[in-house]
Order: structure tokens, then C-alpha cells, then sequence
């Protein structure tokens, strides 16, 4: 039999792969082929057939040690395969390990066959029984049915699979790992509309959870009636019915509180679903965290400047707040306000900032009592809300090895110290002037206006107002159930601690915020997608596309890529030459340089909705684009810099600009404004579509026009405020220019 290597070879330069017939490689810089192997040298030809090089196995571990040689392998261009390639083989569990195994065997022994055949074929020998002589669908299928199945197996794969597994793991350079099943370890979106899914969902619930007993072909004739009126009313295209297995499986998904409530009663879901025993209290700080939202009782404004330079400010709503605490010492380490509901984006700004230094925030709003501390928790508590099960959010968690916890159903008492906390600050907030009440909306008579109203707060003055509470006021204050310690002495004495357990060899699974780089933490706070890249545009993202750096990669390859959820200007896309994550240009800089991932979703719907309206008056098709908005958006710029006396800045600063002015003149404040109302009626915003109407006071405020009935069908889990037809009552307000947020306490 015939070998690759020289029976006298150098052990001192042994490493670089053996190489099988045909194997392309690149020998400085030209491309060439392996075509020949003798006792003591291998052959290589150039692509064009115009050179010759043979070469000893010393000559190959030289070029190779040089990094003068390397080998050309073909590229995994599926998304999953790539995942799989890179997925170590002890992270599957035992079953996965099994079927890798048992494919494993059959590609390892149709190499051996092509082996032996490709080496009688260069000694000029007939090829022995066991070989296969090509790839061919008759030479393969004969080989496999003479072939012994896998440990006693007695049914074999067939022919097509065998081969396609073959592929798979030669073009991964034969890593086994490739040959899991492509949707392990991720999830499948469902072949159904979302319309059809709720419908299963609706069916299930209403029908067989109150009757267990009702077999799976009757739920599938109701799924089967409901089905068939949308298809009829038009709102679904294609009429495709469940199977049994399918509905099976939905049924197997439904919630088990659900269940018990609905065929036993609230009292009795209550307590099958009650934790066991009391809630245990960390004994050091960072072992527990709790995160959770809540709409403050406060209105705020936009400021801005007019066409004659006054500053003036629209009234928006209420603001939701994000906070991250520790459970062990009640130390607030995030907080972050949003006009916008719940969502991963804002969750994940609010673990940044708690896992992050935040010298420049304290700096900035002048802290007196600033403890800054940038840790990585052990737990994360949190409730069902539909931002907490993000994939965005459950792929950050389990890339800093934090464990996701989820309290139970309708149980604020799962995470007592986020809840106590936001009961603390709305009383806080309700003393200052124009705050709502508490249950204010539940009072009945009319409506009295206010004979001196106050200046409504902006923005920035509330999270001042917030985050002086919390340092000057919450922190230092002594706590009840810190056996009158404040959590700031809670957190110092507690980090003590831990330096003390750790001096006497007991290492506590927690880490620093500088134990990760820059990249590796730009990688894991981010908006993960895999694109698909085309060589004239580059990937596409939220109507954005990014291109530079990537002309090497095959046309139609899918990338794996990060966004970072506050700066739209670049993205980290996954270069697989080069098996590293490179930075990649938006096309657009100026417009998404600084830009917030839910402004420019805001923007892009505001764009939509006017071209839309523009093509049907023009009777032709829509195409949006972001060119029309940046030349509106550049000369507003311009023409402000000139009324306010500001020196007027390049294009590509001109984002900066906004913040000196403000930082409201994008076109989503509008759409920003409409929410805010639709939050606060307890409704989901229908559309970006609002007018502008002047109140009795002065300030501009937002008249949503009427939702579409599809949309007045929709829900949201937060729904606890006033129903919609209530007046929206202007309570604004004015804290005076002597206010101290510590006298309030």
C-alpha cells in the first residue's frame, strides 16, 4: 500500500496534516493540487498545468512551519453547520453523542474505500472488494450493502444520506461535530402564519383545557372552523390545517398554571405553583439579581427650539423605568427610563449599565454618595414578561455564564426587592408637584384644572431626579431588613468580605467587568442575526446594509452578525477566511452613526407610511428610502445651527449636533409622542399615524387617530392603566428652583 510521508522523516518538524489525493493548497501564493505520491515525495501542479513541483515530506513540514503553505478547504456556507462545526463535541448530550458516532462510522469507512481504490489506481493494481472506485450513486449503493452495519444495526442509512454526511464532513475538514442534526441546540420557526399558531393556542385553551377528555380530532375540526372563516374573511392567504402530531405537540407547550386555573381554579394553581419554603437571601452581594419594569406616575416632556430660537416642550406621557438590584444588599446598580413599552433592547441597556463603570453618569449628574461597582451576578431574577424570554437577552445571559431565573406566574413576591423598590420610588415621585396621584384614575367626578400649572420635566431633569434619590437618598438610608444597615454599607461591607474569603482560599463564582475585552463585550451586548451577505450591497439589517472588508466571501453565504443596539454605525460580521468577527461600515454614516436601534425603527416606520401615501397618489409602487429623510434632516440641522448662533458643523457630525440642540428632531418624536398616549390609555400604539393638536395651556399634545379593528384586537401583557375613553388630563410638573430630592425623603 502506498503512504504519504517518507519513511525517513524529521520528528522534530512532524504537525502539518496528511494530505489525500487531490487536496488543493496554496504554496506562496499560487494555488496548486496534489496529483501524485511516491514512497519518498509528493507531487503538487499548478492550476494552469504550466508547473510541476515535487517535494519531499522535510520540504512540505518547512513550507508549512513558514506559514509559506496552507490548505484550501471547502466552506460550510449553512448557518447551522457553521454553528455545529464550532460546537465542542462534550457539550452534546449523550443521545446526539450516539448519532454522531453512528454516522461517524460510515463516513470514516467510505474514505478508507475511496483510499484504497484512489491508491490501486497509481500502482496500476485492480482495486481490492472493499474499495469503491468513485462516488458514483450504483458504486456507493453496492459498497454499502456489503458493508457491516454500525454495532449490530441491522437497518442501514441509505445511499443519499450516506453521501451527503460524506460532503458535510469533508468540507468541514473532517470535524465529526458537523454531523448533528442541524437544528440542535436551536430553535425552528413554525411553517405556520402567527394567525394560525394563536388559533391552535385559542382552540386548545378554550376546549380541551377545561375538558381533558376531548379527543385530538376535535380540536382539529374547531382549528379546522376557525381556520377556514379567516381564510373566507381573507385575512389569512393559504388554508393549511394542523395535523394531529402538531396539535399534540402545542398542547404539550401549554402553560401548566393555565391549566390547573382553568380546570381547578385560581386558589388551587396558586398553590401547586407557590415556591417551597421562603425565598433564601444571599449571604454575599452579586449571587442575586433582580430586574423588572414599571410605569412611573410622572409626565415629561421633548425640548426644543422653535424657529425663532425659544425652547419649547411637547408633553409626551408617562415613563417606564428598568432597574437591576441586588437582593442581598439592595443596592440599585441600573436604571434606565424609556417612553416605549418592555422590550429586550431597554433590558439589555439596563444590564449593560448594572455590569459596567458608570464614573461618567455620576460625573455628569453630580453624585454626591457615587459607589461605582461593575460586577458580573451569579442569578438573574425575573418575571414571564415577553422581552425576558428574548433570544437576544437568554443568549447575553448564557454568554457570561449568568443563570436566568423566572419567578412564578402572577408572583411579585418571587422578587420582593425590585417591587419594594419601585413602591419607594412612586412615593418619592408623587411628592413632587404635577405628579398623578395614587389611583388617581380610579376616582370618579369631574375634572378640575389646575389654576397654576407646572412647567412640565424633561427627560434628563427626571433621571436626575431619580438617580439623586438613589445615591443621595435610597443608599444611605438605613434599611429594616438589612437589620438597620444602608445597602451602601451592605455592599462595601459585603465586597469586604468576599476579599477576606477569597485570602483564605474560598473563591466565589463571581467576576469583574475587566476580566472580558472590549470586543468580547461589544460581541455579547448586541442584536444577534445571521444575514445573508451579497457582494453588491453587503448584509442587510432593519433597511441598512453594511459592506467593506468582505469581498472574499462567496456571494449568498449566510453570516453570522452583531448590532449594537445603541450605535448603528458599525456591525461585527463574521469573516469565515478568517474565523473572526470583523467591523463592517454602514453605508449610510452619517444618518447611522449614534443612532438608536428603536429610533431608527420609529424613523423607518414614519418613512414607510409617508412613501405608502405618496404612492398611492401618484399611482405606483412604494419604494422608501432614507435619502429624502437625510436631506430634510441636514438642512433643518443647518438652518437650526444658524438660528441659534452654533457654529455649523460637517455632515458626518451632524448627529452630534442634535445633542447640543437637544436631540428631538428626528421624526420619530412624533411616533414617540403617539405611544406615550396609547401606553397610558392601556392600549397598544395602532400606527405611526398622529396629529398635532394645540391644548388650553400652551403645549402641544398628540390626537392618535382610530385604530384598524385587526388592531384593536391586539393585546399587550401590560395592560394596568386607565381604559382608553378616560380624559387625558394635563398634570405637568414644576419643581422649584430650590428643591433638595433628600428633603423629600
Amino acid at each position: 500500500m502506498l503512504v504519504t510521508r517518507a519513511p525517513q522523516e524529521d520528528l522534530s518538524l512532524v504537525g502539518p496534516p496528511v494530505l489525500p489525493l487531490h487536496s488543493k493548497v496554496k504554496i506562496t501564493g499560487a494555488s496548486y493540487e496534489l496529483t501524485e505520491v511516491t514512497g519518498n515525495q509528493m507531487v503538487f501542479r499548478r492550476h494552469d498545468r504550466m508547473h510541476t513541483l515535487p517535494m519531499t515530506w522535510n520540504q512540505y513540514c518547512w513550507y508549512w512551519k513558514h506559514h509559506e503553505l496552507t490548505v484550501e478547504r471547502k466552506e460550510l456556507r449553512s448557518a447551522n453547520k457553521l454553528r455545529l462545526a464550532n460546537t465542542p463535541f462534550e457539550f452534546f448530550d449523550p443521545k446526539t453523542q450516539q448519532f454522531i458516532e453512528r454516522k461517524l462510522y460510515y463516513c470514516v469507512k467510505l474514505d478508507h474505500a475511496l483510499f484504497l481504490a484512489e491508491n490501486a489506481r497509481m500502482a496500476g493494481l485492480e482495486p481490492p472488494p472493499e474499495a469503491v472506485r468513485c462516488r458514483s450513486k450504483d458504486d456507493v449503493k453496492n459498497w454499502l450493502a456489503k458493508l457491516e452495519s454500525y454495532e449490530g444495526e441491522t437497518k442501514k442509512p441509505s445511499r443519499g444520506q450516506v453521501m451527503r454526511d460524506y460532503a458535510l464532513w469533508v468540507a468541514s475538514g473532517r470535524n465529526k461535530c458537523v454531523l448533528a442534526h442541524g437544528n440542535k441546540g436551536s430553535s425552528r420557526n413554525s411553517i405556520f402564519d402567527d394567525i394560525v399558531v394563536d388559533i391552535i393556542n385559542d382552540v386548545i385553551e378554550t376546549y380541551w383545557g377545561p375538558n381533558p377528555d376531548l379527543s385530538l380530532e376535535n380540536i382539529q375540526s374547531k382549528i379546522a372552523d376557525e381556520i377556514g372563516t379567516r381564510f373566507a374573511e381573507g385575512e389569512l392567504l393559504v388554508e393549511m390545517i394542523p395535523s394531529l402530531a402538531t396539535i399534540a405537540r402545542y398542547r404539550k407547550k401549554l402553560n401548566n398554571y393555565l391549566l390547573v386555573q382553568l380546570r381547578e381554579g385560581v386558589y388551587e394553581a396558586d398553590r401547586q405553583h407557590q415556591p417551597k419554603g421562603k425565598i433564601l437571601i444571599p449571604d454575599f452581594p452579586h449571587s442575586r439579581w433582580e430586574v423588572d419594569h414599571s410605569l412611573l406616575p410622572i409626565r415629561v416632556a421633548f425640548e426644543y427650539k422653535d424657529e425663532n430660537g425659544e425652547t419649547k416642550r411637547i408633553i409626551v406621557g408617562k415613563i417606564w423605568i428598568t432597574v437591576v438590584i441586588d437582593a442581598a444588599t439592595r443596592f440599585v446598580l441600573a436604571a434606565v427610563l424609556g417612553i416605549d413599552g418592555p422590550n429586550s433592547l431597554r433590558t439589555m441597556k439596563a444590564l449593560k449599565m448594572a455590569m459596567s463603570p458608570k464614573f461618567e453618569l455620576f460625573a455628569d449628574l453630580g453624585i454626591e454618595n457615587a459607589y461605582d461597582v461593575a460586577m458580573i451576578p451569579v442569578m438573574l431574577v425575573m418575571d414571564n414578561g415577553k422581552d425576558f424570554h428574548s433570544k437576544d437577552v437568554s443568549a447575553l445571559l448564557s454568554d457570561l455564564l449568568i443563570t436566568q431565573q423566572f419567578a412564578g406566574v402572577y408572583r411579585g413576591d418571587h422578587k420582593p426587592f425590585v417591587e419594594r423598590f419601585f413602591r419607594t420610588l412612586k412615593a418619592y415621585l408623587r411628592k413632587i408637584r404635577g405628579a398623578e396621584a395614587k389611583d388617581a384614575s380610579n376616582k370618579r367626578g369631574p375634572k378640575t384644572k389646575e389654576g397654576n400649572p407646572a412647567n412640565p420635566l424633561t427627560m434628563k431633569e427626571l433621571e436626575h431626579f431619580i438617580w439623586h434619590f438613589i445615591m443621595d437618598v435610597y443608599h444611605i438610608r438605613p434599611h429594616a431588613g438589612l437589620r438597620r444597615q444602608t445597602p451602601l454599607m451592605a455592599m462595601t461591607s459585603g465586597l469586604r468580605r468576599l476579599d477576606a474569603e477569597r485570602s483564605r482560599g474560598y473563591s466565589p463564582p463571581l467576576r469583574f467587568f475587566s476580566d472580558y475585552t472590549a470586543l468580547e463585550w461589544k460581541l455579547m451586548f448586541s442584536i444577534r442575526r445571521t444575514l445573508t451577505y451579497y457582494r453588491t450591497k453587503g448584509v442587510r439589517f432593519e433597511n441598512l446594509f453594511y459592506s467593506g472588508g468582505l469581498d472574499t466571501i462567496a456571494d449568498g453565504t449566510k453570516l453570522p452578525s452583531r448590532f449594537d443596539f445603541e450605535d448603528l454605525g458599525q456591525a461585527l460580521v463574521y469573516h469565515p477566511g478568517r474565523n473572526e468577527y470583523v467591523f463592517v461600515d454602514c453605508t449610510d454614516t452619517v444618518y447611522a452613526t449614534g443612532l438608536d436601534v428603536t429610533v431608527h425603527r420609529k424613523v423607518w416606520a414614519h418613512i414607510v407610511d409617508d412613501e405608502n401615501r405618496q404612492a398611492a397618489l401618484e399611482k405606483r409602487k412604494p419604494k422608501p428610502t432614507l435619502a429624502k429623510y437625510q436631506a430634510n434632516e441636514h438642512a433643518l440641522l443647518c438652518q437650526l445651527f444658524d438660528i441659534t448662533g452654533h457654529a455649523k458643523a460637517s455632515s458626518r457630525s451632524l448627529r452630534d449636533g442634535v445633542v447640543v440642540l437637544g436631540r428631538n428632531l428626528d421624526l420619530a418624536t412624533a411616533v414617540a409622542r403617539q405611544e406615550a398616549r396609547a401606553w397610558h390609555s392601556g392600549v397598544k400604539p395602532p400606527s405611526a399615524l398622529i396629529d398635532l393638536v394645540k391644548g388650553d395651556r400652551g403645549y402641544w399634545e398628540v390626537e392618535p387617530k382610530a385604530p384598524t379593528p385587526a388592531q384593536k384586537r391586539s393585546e399587550y401583557d401590560y395592560v394596568t392603566l386607565p381604559p382608553a375613553d378616560e380624559e387625558f388630563v394635563d398634570q405637568t410638573i414644576d419643581p422649584s428652583a430650590d428643591f433638595d430630592p433628600r428633603a423629600t425623603s
